[in-house]
Order: C-alpha cells, then sequence, then structure tokens
C-alpha cells in the first residue's frame, strides 16, 4: 500500500509541473506571427531539414483539410515580466511545419511530388485562386501553450518523448552509407570537439550522442573549402555542386561523399599528397580552435546562451579560418563572440525572418566574421 501512494504523490507532484492551454489558430496567423518572430525557434532545434517534397506533402495535407498534428509552444518569462512587449513564445515541436506554411505563403518554393492532387505539381502559393488561398489561410492549427514557468527538464523530456520516432540522425546516415578516409578525419574533428574543446563548444542537450560534432566538423570543411568557389564544387560525377541549388543538407552530403572519394584517390594513387593533405585539413581545423579558444571568451556560443548554435559555429569557424589564411597572425582579441552580433547586417544574416539557411546569408555571416576580425588587427 505505501508503495501505490509513492507513485500517486509522485504522479501527482508531476502533474502540478505541467499547465497549458489549448488554443486554435488559423493558419494566415500562424504564419504572421512567426514572420514576427513571436513564435520563436530556439538554437536547440533542428534546421530547416524538410526537403522540397517533404514540405510539399505537408501543405498538400493542408489544402486537402486533413488533421494536422498540434504545435507546442512555451509562454516566455518575459511575458510575465514585460506587459508592453509584444507576447514571444518558444517553439518545442513543430518548428518544420511552421517553417514551411511561412515559406510557401512566401512563395519560397513550389510544389512538387504531389501523390493526391497532381495537377498542383509546380504550384506557386501566389498561383493559387483567391477562393483556395481563403481556404488554405483560414485552416486552423491547435496550439498547445505551456505555462511560462514549465522547467527546462519537463521541456526537455517533452521534445524527446515527441521526436523519440524520428531522431536526428543525418549526420549517423552520412556516417553509415559514406564510409571512407574523409569520414576518419571527420571522427578525429569531431572527437577533438568533444574532448580537448570542449569548453568552447558546449553541445545542447538535444543533440548529445547525435554526432552533432561531426556534423559541425563537416559543416567547417565544406563551407571553408568551398567558400572562394561561391560555396560550390565539382562532385565525383564531374557535376558542379551549388549550395544555392542543392540546399544545405543535400550539399554537405554531396561534399561528404566527394571528399571520401577524393581522399581515396590520393591514397591510392601518390601516399605522400594524401598524407599532406589530411595534414594540411587538420591544421586548418585546429589553428583555427585554438584562436578561438584563446581569443574568443565564449567560444563558439553567444554570451547569454548554454550551447552552441550551428550557424554561429559556422560563421565564427569558417570566418576565423578565411581571416588566418589572409594573416596567419593576427591581433589577439579576448573578448566575447558578442562584438559581431552586435553588427546588424549580421544579426540579420542570422535571423529565422529573412532566410536563415539560404546560400547568400551564409556567405554573408562568414565575411562578416572574417572582415572584423582582418579589420580589427590592423
Amino acid at each position: 500500500m505505501d508503495a501505490v501512494k509513492t507513485a500517486e504523490n509522485a504522479l501527482r507532484q508531476q502533474e502540478k509541473q505541467i499547465r497549458f492551454k489549448i488554443k486554435p489558430f488559423r493558419v494566415a496567423d500562424l504564419v504572421q506571427k512567426y514572420e514576427n518572430s513571436q513564435f520563436y525557434i530556439p538554437d536547440y532545434q533542428r534546421e530547416d531539414v524538410w526537403t522540397i517534397a517533404m514540405k510539399s506533402k505537408f501543405i498538400e495535407s493542408v489544402l486537402l483539410g486533413l488533421p494536422i498534428p498540434d504545435i507546442f509552444v512555451c509562454e516566455t518569462k518575459e511575458n510575465d515580466e514585460d506587459y508592453g512587449q509584444i507576447a514571444k513564445f518558444e517553439v518545442i515541436d513543430g518548428s518544420q511545419r511552421l517553417r514551411t506554411l511561412a515559406g510557401f505563403v512566401s512563395n519560397k518554393f513550389r510544389l512538387t511530388k504531389l501523390e493526391t492532387v497532381k495537377a498542383l505539381d509546380g504550384f506557386h502559393y501566389s498561383e493559387l485562386t483567391d477562393f483556395r488561398k481563403d481556404k488554405f489561410n483560414d485552416v486552423t492549427i491547435d496550439i498547445i501553450i505551456l505555462h511560462s514557468e514549465t522547467s527546462e527538464e519537463v521541456k526537455n523530456a517533452m521534445f524527446d518523448r515527441i521526436n523519440t520516432s524520428n531522431p536526428l540522425k543525418l549526420m549517423e546516415l552520412r556516417r553509415g552509407s559514406y564510409t571512407g578516409l574523409f569520414n576518419n578525419l571527420v571522427r578525429f574533428c569531431g572527437d577533438l570537439l568533444k574532448t580537448d574543446y570542449q569548453s568552447i563548444c558546449q553541445i545542447n542537450y538535444y543533440f548529445k550522442d547525435r554526432r552533432e560534432e561531426e556534423e559541425l566538423a563537416l559543416r567547417f570543411f565544406a563551407l571553408s573549402e568551398t567558400f572562394e568557389d561561391k560555396l560550390s564544387f565539382i562532385d565525383i560525377s564531374g557535376k558542379r555542386v551549388s549550395e544555392f541549388n542543392e540546399g544545405n543538407d543535400d550539399f554537405l552530403t554531396s561534399f561528404y561523399q566527394m571528399q571520401n572519394f577524393r581522399l581515396k584517390q590520393l591514397h591510392e594513387n601518390n601516399l605522400n599528397a594524401y598524407e599532406q593533405e589530411v595534414t594540411r585539413l587538420k591544421t586548418n581545423f585546429v589553428t583555427m580552435l585554438e584562436f578561438v579558444k584563446n581569443n574568443f571568451k565564449y567560444g563558439f556560443k553567444r554570451e547569454q546562451s548554454k550551447s552552441v548554435a550551428r550557424v554561429v559555429f559556422e560563421a565564427i569557424a569558417v570566418g576565423v579560418h578565411l581571416a588566418l589564411k589572409q594573416k596567419p597572425v593576427l591581433k589577439n582579441q579576448k573578448k566575447s563572440t558578442d562584438w559581431v552580433r552586435r553588427d546588424e547586417t549580421f544579426k540579420t544574416s542570422i535571423s529565422q525572418k529573412y532566410g536563415l539557411h539560404e546560400a547568400n546569408k551564409i556567405i554573408e555571416r562568414i565575411s562578416i566574421v572574417r572582415d572584423k576580425l582582418l579589420n580589427s588587427s590592423r
């Protein structure tokens, strides 16, 4: 009986921590709130990883009036503390759906590979009839709003439970599908971030044990090695692959595959050249890390953040590398990464509202970091 009582008390304690309300929102209102950053996506959330086909399938579901899964958000404490501010909500689950709705309404992509209404293939939002646009905008989606006092532990547990059936595994898939010598290099660099440089590259709880360090290393190499060619390269089939055309995930996967092939060819045909190339890549990575460790008080994260965001890591890592490549001895700068975040152009380049993952924004934020380092070293 005591065990039953203890279990019941434990359940009641947990129930007290979970306070929420359910509110239906029209698609038009959801998009507006997302564009106004009222519904904001925190650093730990997934990037825009849905393919155009996945986005199209979701939009088709909305157009057909099929049930849409609830979106989970949490009130921010600022809502309680400052009644003069616009209400803001942290998105816990539903970031891909919100991004897709906003992207479609902004004509960011055309519908493709539809399964039910194939006649809509190739359509932009602007090409729908006014009647269909109104129906689309009037579709309601339930938003589950957690109270602002919800603990981080409860939010973490909720995120994990919701995403158990669909874990983040892109890097794991690359690792398993494209084994090779570049794979070994990326693993080595990921291990460095986990061990020697963990203090400047804290990985968020949600990405623990999901090869996030290797993902960051891959992004450093893919962007630094292709930056001078405007984020493009020739793949193993002789095709030019561009971040502008492929999108981030496909671009990274193609680069990963190409580098495995290239290093294998070097290893087989010219062992000395292979060893020199691996040394060059490792040196670039470690030199960059050492500079960040010695000059950036908060490493790769923002002063107020607890962990590293991919977009900020990319900008700092590749920007530092390019600055050192141009000027190997840079003036010491013992200050936080916040020195670059005060730049309004940089803020825009990392804003979800302004095409966060578009190739021109990646180039822009890397260039800002590089140029600020070079200018402050004069």
